[in-house]
């Protein structure tokens, strides 16, 4: 179950804290870039941060967002690949891990590469430096009165519409949607109502849809790069892998679909 934070945050504090972790967790991947967790962490908390960017009052506050999106998007393939990796690795034995070695290596370089650039020394000095700019020259303001009634109201609304949405027509991009909307919903209550009881109690609701979702979608992904994966030369005529394969791929379409159900629980609950 998700923590609820008690002590309420003005959207520069929390947004000054999301940017120390983003340092720490940058720091952490460098260290070990064969590993996913501090990499998915990573992408968790850009997201805490746009759905904040989201919530200021200010004519630069979009443009920020976008600039934040474009390179969580960067960064999402590599994500996806180590995540991928650590699935194999705990699923299949290990005389299968050294036949997929080249073909992991050949199709997850480009994406790693290119996560390795953004997160290298250089260009994090670069980001920092227009985030940064644009955070100190933000005024500090008490969150009930940053975050009013109708932009609250606002983001319940987007919610309320994409979960008759989800519940309704299952489509895939409603689910993505449905992610970021409980995103910022929680956001906005986080900022306004931590310390009342039903606050705290809808904080977590909607910080479980949002985390059940993300993980749904982390699978999805990784089933599409098992798919790809399947039809390398290296094991695409070996049967017992493909087998194998293809009982993955069956275990991971089930846990997708009871964090699916989860949700729907969550939702009409």
């Amino acid at each position: 179950m998700s923590q609820v934070n008690s002590q309420p945050k003005s959207q520069i504090a929390a947004l000054r804290d999301a940017s120390g972790d983003l340092e720490q967790l940058r720091k952490e991947w460098l260290k070990k870039p064969h590993e996913a967790t501090a990499l998915w962490q990573f992408d968790r908390v850009v997201n805490d941060t746009i759905y904040l960017i989201h919530t200021l009052d200010d004519v630069q506050a979009a443009k920020l967002g976008k600039r934040w999106i474009k390179l969580q998007l960067k960064l999402e393939m590599g994500t996806h690949w180590l995540n991928t990796v650590d699935v194999l690795r705990e699923s299949l034995p290990e005389s299968d891990h050294a036949k997929l070695a080249g073909a992991v290596q050949r199709l997850s370089k480009k994406p790693l590469e290119q996560c390795q650039k953004i997160l290298s020394k250089s260009e994090w000095t670069r980001i920092r430096r227009w985030w940064y700019g644009y955070l100190d020259a933000l005024p500090d303001r008490d969150p009930i009165d940053a975050i009013g009634i109708e932009r609250a109201e606002k983001a319940f609304h987007r919610f309320s519409k994409l979960k008759i949405r989800v519940l309704k027509h299952d489509r895939f991009q409603d689910w993505l949607k449905l992610e970021s909307a409980a995103g910022e919903l929680r956001t906005c209550l986080v900022l306004r109502t931590p310390n009342t009881e039903n606050g705290g109690a809808d904080i977590v609701g909607f910080s479980d849809i949002e985390c059940h979702i993300r993980s749904w979608r982390r699978i999805a992904t990784t089933l599409k790069i098992l798919d790809i994966l399947e039809l390398t030369p290296e094991i695409e005529d070996d049967l017992n892998i493909t087998e194998r394969m293809s009982d993955l791929r069956l275990q991971q379409r089930l846990r997708a679909h009871k964090l699916q159900e989860k949700v729907r629980a969550l939702l009409t609950a």
